[in-house]
Formats: structure tokens, C-alpha cells, sequence
């Protein structure tokens, strides 16, 4: 029994003082997505942050693909959102994506949605988004 714990405790240990990992580095790229809303006087822009897991993945960023649709929402001051995206992957190569709707820049001000993925797979988020009267 106690080389049992002794063992336990030294796998546990070795665990523990393994040399780290290091954090995932992940390439990004942020369209603005523009839309009106009806009775409204001004634009109105959220951002789309695309980005794969992995910097040797850049490229596929450059193939990727978002669309969206903004409609009116069921409520008066709402319009309904749907954002979908793709990240082409080379071969059978697979790697993490991520999709995050915010209303600032690369994720930031609010977040209206995140979606985490993988590459060659459809992306899609859908939300209200709540907008005051132009008028």
C-alpha cells in the first residue's frame, strides 16, 4: 500500500512540475458588419472577429467567409441577427476557429454572441439586438 501512495504521489508531482504549456496564439480578423434599422436615421455597425487557433492557420483567414442578415425583430426597437461563418481548411487539415459579434473591435465594448468551431464548418450565431428610435 505505501508504494502505492508513494507512486501515486510521485506521478501526481511529475504532473504538477511538467514544463507548461504555452497559451494557444491565435490569428484574428475583424470585418465590420453595417446595417440600418428601419426608422432609424444612422448606420449601425457590429464586429464579426474571426480567428484560427495556431499562426501556421493565418492564410485560411484569408479564404474565410461571413455573411449576415439583419431583419426586423418581433418587438419594436429590435432587429434580428444572424451572422455565419466559414474557415476553409487546407486538405484534411483541421484546427480551431472562433467567431465572437461584439460592438467594438476584436471582441470588445459588448458581446452580442461567440461561437467556437472548426475549420470547414459553418459558424453561426443568431441574437436581438436592441437599438434605440432615430426619431
Amino acid at each position: 500500500m505505501r508504494r502505492l501512495i508513494l507512486g501515486v504521489a510521485f506521478g501526481l508531482l511529475g504532473a504538477f512540475t511538467a514544463s507548461p504549456v504555452e497559451a494557444a496564439e491565435w490569428c484574428l480578423n475583424d470585418p465590420a458588419l453595417v446595417f440600418s434599422a428601419p426608422h432609424s436615421k444612422h448606420k449601425i455597425t457590429i464586429y464579426a472577429t474571426e480567428g484560427v487557433e495556431g499562426s501556421a492557420h493565418a492564410n485560411a483567414l484569408a479564404k474565410s467567409r461571413v455573411d449576415f442578415k439583419a431583419k426586423p425583430g418581433k418587438r419594436h426597437g429590435t432587429m434580428q441577427v444572424d451572422v455565419h461563418a466559414k474557415i476553409p481548411g487546407k486538405d484534411h487539415d483541421r484546427f480551431a476557429t472562433v467567431l465572437i459579434v461584439s460592438s467594438a473591435p476584436y471582441g470588445a465594448g459588448t458581446v452580442y454572441a461567440v461561437v467556437m468551431g472548426t475549420s470547414d464548418h459553418d459558424m453561426h450565431v443568431a441574437f436581438q439586438f436592441v437599438y434605440q428610435d432615430g426619431g
